[in-house]
């Protein structure tokens, strides 16, 4: 008998990754929920249900896992990315902290036997002096976005508790792939370069150069989501590579590639004095469950780019 898998956000990077990892596996049934059911249904190439869903009704997500009662439930659903960590904060708050709180209810009344994962953040971390950090590192988020999800993973910790709920947190920090928007600054660095490289453009601009982040290959995570959902006992995990990469190192490997110098074409318009680069993940209680990364920063990098190229031909 197939499983049931009900996976939030489903139209964002993790989503539409999760369904590639699931195109063809006879093993899950697999619900895909979004706000945006119309687009979702427009961009599936995949054979699966949908569900809408409001995030600030309990009780239409109630619904949701009453009929389904999953094997897993992932919640991948997240508002306000990238440069948008302050934007709409009442409504960030809501889709990124209460609503995993009605999710968790939704679990422990109706499907109790559900294993649950919630999408953390390194943002959580925010202004930490600890590095690099750890499961049990202290929490001190900077933004709205970070607040949220550091209220719901608490939340899970909590449900996990007093309710004996299988329910774990996955600390996500940066993580790229081919579906990743020109919102997020390794997919910018990516169109920019393409785009200079066929005489679209001449320059890119970008903040701060010297800002470093731990960066990794995102279908990587959805293969560890997999490994944390199987473990026996619910608990918290960093999935992260370990290392930090600066924006300015992210130009080299992006420009070179296309045999290009960043430094004829990047502009940059706000280094900072006080670097951001303090999140750095300590992966090795995830690595200890069997977690391996197929592509490296370059691999993955040149994997974007490539299909950027790709789509350019093709449009």
């Amino acid at each position: 008998m197939r499983r049931k898998i009900i996976v939030t956000g489903i139209n964002g990077q993790d989503g539409k990754l999760l369904l590639d990892r699931l195109e063809g596996n006879l093993d899950w049934e697999l619900i895909g929920v979004t706000h945006n059911i119309n687009a979702a249904k427009q961009a599936a190439k995949n054979d699966y249900q949908l569900e809408s869903w409001d995030f600030e009704n309990p009780e239409i997500i109630e619904e949701i896992v009453k009929k389904h009662k999953p094997s897993l439930l992932v919640n991948l659903a997240s508002f306000a990315t990238g440069i948008g960590m302050f934007d709409n904060t009442a409504k960030l708050s809501l889709v990124n902290g209460l609503a995993v709180v009605y999710l968790l209810e939704a679990i422990k009344k109706f499907s109790p036997e559900t294993r649950f994962l919630q999408a953390g953040s390194s943002e959580m971390f925010g202004a930490t002096v600890v590095f690099p950090q750890t499961e049990a590192s202290e929490m001190l988020p900077r933004t709205p976005y970070g607040a949220a999800k550091l209220f719901a993973h608490n939340m899970v910790k909590i449900y996990r508790t007093r309710y004996d709920l299988h329910a774990s947190n996955m600390i996500f920090y940066n993580h790229e792939s081919i579906y990743r928007t020109d919102s997020f600054v390794t997919q910018k660095i990516v169109k920019g370069a393409v785009a200079i490289k066929k005489g679209l453009s001449k320059n890119l601009e970008l903040f701060d150069l010297n800002s470093a982040r731990d960066w990794s290959y995102a279908p990587d995570f959805i293969e560890g989501m997999f490994l944390v959902a199987d473990q026996t006992k619910p608990s918290d995990y960093v999935f992260a590579s370990g290392r930090l990469t600066t924006v300015r190192q992210l130009c080299e490997i992006i420009f070179d590639h296309l045999d290009l110098n960043y430094e004829n074409h990047v502009i940059e318009t706000s280094p900072q004095s006080v670097r951001d680069a303090n999140l750095l993940g300590n992966p090795s209680k995830l690595e200890a469950l069997g977690f391996n990364r197929s592509k490296n920063l370059k691999e993955m990098l040149v994997e974007m780019i490539e299909h950027e190229l790709k789509n350019d031909k093709e449009n």
